[in-house]
């Protein structure tokens, strides 16, 4: 059982997995979602998506910046301006990136996933 977890940045698509569950960072709260559920649309805020399989083992995480999901017919689409994939972040990078950084939405991003990864819950 399963369903397909898409996201999609302006004019590409960024992933396209299958996944028992998807938890979203949803602006009241993270959000579950799992096949078969009532359409719905959603805005999200900064954070982290986790693809689940069906005993809850993470299967990929990626990091967005804020966006909106749209769930119906067993597809999960993410659209957002700026995504990550966990595995692919690293401190430096994610530094890197708050360094450059021209607005406090963005900065704001960056010291999220600057926190996240502090915490040691990163991926091997």
């Amino acid at each position: 059982m399963s369903f397909v977890l898409k996201i999609i940045r302006p004019g590409t698509e960024f992933s396209d997995i299958k996944a028992a569950k998807v938890v979203l960072p949803a602006m009241n709260g993270p959000l579950t979602v799992l096949e078969d559920r009532a359409p719905t649309s959603l805005l999200l805020r900064n954070g982290q998506i986790l693809a689940l399989d069906e005993n809850n083992n993470l299967i990929r995480r990626f990091f967005v910046q804020g966006g909106m999901a749209d769930v119906a017919l067993n597809v999960c689409a993410v659209s957002t301006e700026v995504v990550h994939a966990y595995e692919d972040m690293t401190l430096a990078l994610a530094q890197e990136y708050l360094e450059k950084s021209n607005t406090p939405e963005v900065r704001d991003f960056y010291q999220l996933i600057i926190d996240e990864l502090k915490t040691g819950q990163k991926v091997k």
